[in-house]
């Protein structure tokens, strides 16, 4: 029997590398197209569900995980480990957790069990999943843990830029004034997660994303002058096949931090079910919250 195990739900784009090396899990939200049904990360991908996309013509819907799928997954990872940490996406944008919550009361031995919200989504968890598992390696108790995550969540910069609004609209992300009004004048919103909650930063007016990729990397580098990112941690750029913006952000970011520590991350098939293609984020660590 293991240490400690960290569970993450898999709207959390950690690159492929730190699976390991945090020592996570992944549980597989789930992925509606029409009448099928598909477990995120083990039976479809973010590029195989825009193939299936453009082949049906349907956009997708998303949900949580049951009482019943998250008790039994409790279970096993408590018998193959001392200690069980699900982090979970942001509860103000999924009923994830409070369904986690509720299962964890089925458990005899929920004590080895903590449920934390992330208060975030896509890089911003896998942040978030690699401090907890530096608080782990460190030795800190349980208590402190809970305490040190409650801390950093404000700490952790996710933001992305979408170039459609569809995705958005179909997931009820937007109003469809909004979707109405940014499809007409082809608007591209900046989206930050700020207390758990999705919000429009910026809408950038232009006939591309690359507006938006540039105030992102300005806020980036704007906290860097003032000395507010933690580069302990990796850089995330989690995109939804975008590739022409993971060179327009590695160019623009490598002078001012080296390539070390930047990792693009293919999303999840359930982030760009509400991002859409051509969709860009940027996650970073900061030292003290706004």
């Amino acid at each position: 029997m293991s240490d400690f195990k960290i569970i993450v739900d898999s709207s959390c784009d950690l690159p492929s590398s730190f699976v390991e090396a945090v020592n996570a899990d992944v549980a597989s939200l789930v992925i509606s197209l029409g009448e099928r049904v598909f477990r995120d990360r083990k039976d479809i991908t973010s590029h195989e569900l825009f193939d299936r996309i453009k082949e049906t013509h349907i956009l997708p819907a998303t949900s949580a995980l049951n009482v019943n799928d998250l008790t039994e997954l409790f279970k096993v990872a408590l018998s193959q480990n001392k200690l069980v940490i699900f982090l979970t996406v942001s509860s103000k944008l999924s009923g994830l957790y409070e369904k986690a919550i509720f299962a964890r009361e089925q458990i005899p031995d929920k004590d080895r069990l903590v449920i934390l919200d992330s208060q975030q989504i896509s890089s911003g968890i896998a942040l978030l999943a690699m401090a907890i598992r530096r608080d782990l390696d460190s030795g800190k108790g349980l208590d402190q843990i809970i305490a040190s995550h409650k801390d950093r969540v404000p700490k952790v910069h996710m933001s992305f830029v979408i170039d459609k609004l569809d995705h958005l609209n179909h997931g009820g992300r937007c109003s469809g004034l909004t979707f109405f009004i940014g499809s007409k004048l082809r608007l591209h919103p900046i989206i930050a997660v700020d207390k758990g909650e999705m919000a429009v930063r910026k809408l950038v007016t232009k006939t591309n994303i690359d507006k938006g990729i540039d105030i992102m990397v300005q806020e980036f580098k704007d906290d860097l002058e003032k000395g507010n990112v933690d580069l302990s941690y990796p850089i995330l750029i989690p995109t939804c096949l975008c590739p022409n913006g993971v060179k327009r952000m590695l160019h623009d970011l490598t002078p001012l931090v080296g390539e070390k520590i930047l990792f693009p991350v293919e999303a999840s098939a359930v982030i760009a079910s509400h991002c859409g293609s051509n969709a860009i984020g940027l996650a970073y660590m900061k030292r003290v919250a706004d």
